[in-house]
């Protein structure tokens, strides 16, 4: 199984062309000869699946654009692919011989992955102390890629690297922000309609996510219910239902009943044993989002939509404890326009003393087309920085 590293690098020119799901469309995007301007051009793209009949589709699209643009330069394009056509993990092995230790690190891969041989793979050094060394693993299936890249160069376009959106969004961050290269942290881009985040190990992409909603849901005037917006409330009733059920069982265990709610009584109550050892019944206290006061200005309603974006972000955090334990992560850089700048203030003073920063991408206030693409400026530096991402 070959596993190929990366270390060449590239500057701004040429094009980047991304296939986004999120917005719908494929972007077709070239930068000024300075690099401080952004041309976008749109096209539709509705499929999800990456099938013959996507590709065909595709590819015409390609050649339409080529057609409508023949003064594009494609002769050198970096393409950008959805994050879910690319699996991201970390493998630890024995720090032995070097040598020895590329093959161990081989027979590791193949034996997570039965699928291994059909993987387009990349590894790069996360960590390594006396005893174990940690690899970053990106991959993609081989046909996929393939089969992507001749959708594209049949119809004119030279590939000349590919990744995946999450990566081209932190490249386009270190670009803009050189504080970030190498740096461990939780890198946050919201868009008037979705937003995407990203860990960042020491300099490399390590984790993504998505949501689909962005900053247009940050009303001044009303307050935003995230089961309206994000269909996840399943998973959350899952565990609920789970817990009180493991609460019900407990207490049977210790020789109590568990009695059912009464007809017609919303939600299930909670169990309380008294001193004399008989069991009384509470009514179901309220969750701490319930108990918060209602907003009365356009601010207060802003920071209280903004709150689901930081919790998502501590959320992933959290549940990430085995890749942000590799290095320090202390700062959530945030990217979206100069007018919600205030919101970092407000949420900074109420988790004061967590340990966790957030501040926003860019030292200074500004809404530039860079900035508001970031994954397609990014594009423009996929062998530059986090180029272990890059195929």
């Amino acid at each position: 199984m070959a596993i190929n590293f990366r270390a060449s690098k590239t500057s701004i020119r040429g094009s980047v062309i991304s296939v986004d799901p999120l917005s719908k469309t494929i972007q077709f995007c070239t930068a000024n000869e300075a690099g401080d301007d952004l041309s976008v051009s749109l096209a539709n793209y509705k499929d999800r699946a990456f099938d013959t009949e996507a590709l065909d589709r595709i590819g015409k699209t390609v050649k339409a654009q080529l057609e409508k643009n023949p003064e594009t330069d494609f002769s050198r394009a970096s393409l950008i692919l959805p994050d879910r056509l690319f699996m991201l993990d970390m493998v630890n092995i024995p720090v032995i011989h070097r040598k020895a230790m590329q093959h161990s690190l081989s027979l590791a891969i193949e034996s997570i992955y039965n699928n291994a041989g059909d993987l387009n793979l990349m590894t790069y050094g996360v960590q390594q102390t006396k005893q174990t060394a940690t690899y970053g693993l990106v991959g993609i299936r081989r046909d996929v890629m393939e089969n992507i890249s001749n959708a594209f160069t049949q119809n004119g376009v030279v590939v000349s690297g590919i990744t995946f959106a999450s990566n081209a969004m932190v490249n386009g961050a270190m670009a803009l922000n050189s504080k970030l290269r190498g740096e461990t942290f939780l890198l946050v881009d919201i868009k008037a309609e979705y937003t995407r985040y990203a860990i960042v190990v020491r300099g490399c992409t390590m984790g993504y996510y998505d949501l689909p909603f962005g900053y247009s849901m940050m009303y001044k005037s009303r307050l935003a219910s995230e089961d309206m917006l994000f269909d996840h409330r399943a998973g959350e009733l899952l565990v609920l239902n789970a817990k009180e059920r493991a609460r019900a069982k407990q207490l049977t265990m210790e020789g109590n009943y568990a009695p059912e709610a009464e007809n017609g009584e919303e939600g299930t109550p909670t169990y309380e044993i008294a001193a004399d050892g008989t069991l009384s019944k509470n009514g179901r206290k309220l969750p701490k989002f319930m108990q918060r006061a209602v907003p009365k200005t356009k601010e207060e309603f802003m920071y209280d939509n903004f709150r689901i974006f930081v919790k998502w972000a501590l959320d992933l955090i959290t549940n990430n404890r085995e890749t942000v334990s590799l290095a320090k992560l202390d700062t959530v850089y945030i990217n979206m326009p100069s007018e919600y700048r205030f919101l970092f203030d407000v949420v900074n003073k109420k988790h004061e003393g967590r340990g966790l920063n957030f501040a926003p991408l860019m030292p200074e206030d500004s809404d530039s087309p860079l900035s508001a693409n970031l994954e397609l400026y990014g594009g423009f530096f996929l062998n530059k920085y986090n180029e272990a991402n890059t195929f």
